[in-house]
């Protein structure tokens, strides 16, 4: 396998539509997150994050994590989620959250992402070459269950694919950072082990791409439906920064 190139996919706007994230996981987990909740005995005490027989004591050991004056009530939790979720506040332990709620759905049949089909083919591709990771908001979990459950959106829905044995690793908020922070991309570089003409990035976001190129990162902007159109003047930066693509296999990787 020739090594000297690694490959690092952002998920949302880039390998699939963007509309997956906002149309099916969140609605799926605010429909989900109040009887789960319910489930358990507020206010969460340290006794009982540490029971090892309590058999939710994932779900409370990551509902442990939120701010202490959140999880004193169902109620208080469930209003600090819904504010969370509704302005796309990246907290860590609301993503840990929705990884561990989507691991359900995915399991019972009643999630699966669809892929854009350039991209689920390239990933298969170029894993014979290159060593690819995944770099998105949401946890590694969240990652790697999304792409177990993948379809290429120009195939029968029944045909689900596992993509992970592609992977060469991920990365996510709480291996490397926040996605519009330089040292994110630096700590992703230093883990990887190549030098900066050597790594490709792939986003549809401006500030993750302008982040990765300041850590050396080879950048590409990924044009699909539904993605928000590019602000260059916002972002400071002349138009054409970044090569745009709308479809992985004209790459010649």
């Amino acid at each position: 396998m020739a090594s000297s190139i690694a490959i690092v996919l952002d998920i949302e706007g880039t390998i699939c539509p963007i509309s997956f994230v906002k149309d099916v996981l969140f609605p799926y987990f605010l429909k989900k997150i109040p009887d789960v909740l319910n489930s358990i005995k507020f206010p969460i005490s340290n006794a009982t994050v540490k029971d090892p027989q309590n058999e939710k004591l994932e779900l409370i050991q990551i509902l442990s994590s939120f701010p202490e004056d959140k999880i004193a009530s169902k109620e208080k939790l469930l209003d600090y989620i819904n504010y969370l979720v509704s302005n796309d506040i990246k907290e860590k332990a609301l993503k840990n959250l929705q990884g561990l709620i989507w691991r359900v759905g995915y399991e019972n049949g009643e999630i699966v992402c669809d892929l854009f089909s350039d991209a689920f083919q390239s990933i298969k591709d170029w894993s014979t070459k290159y060593k690819i990771y995944i770099y998105s908001s949401g946890s590694v979990k969240a990652q790697k269950l999304l792409l177990k459950y993948a379809r290429d959106d120009s195939k029968p829905k029944s045909c689900i694919e596992d993509l992970n044995p592609y992977i060469t690793d991920y990365f996510d908020i709480n291996t490397s950072g926040y996605k519009f922070q330089k040292e994110s991309y630096e700590s992703i570089k230093k883990f990887i082990g190549l030098s900066s003409n050597h790594l490709l990035f792939f986003s549809d976001n401006l500030k993750e791409l302008i982040a990765a190129k300041a850590a050396g990162f080879k950048g590409f902007l990924v044009i699909r439906p539904g993605n928000y159109e590019p602000n260059y003047e916002k972002e400071g930066i002349p138009k054409g920064t970044f090569k745009t693509i709308d479809n992985f296999n004209l790459l010649g990787l």
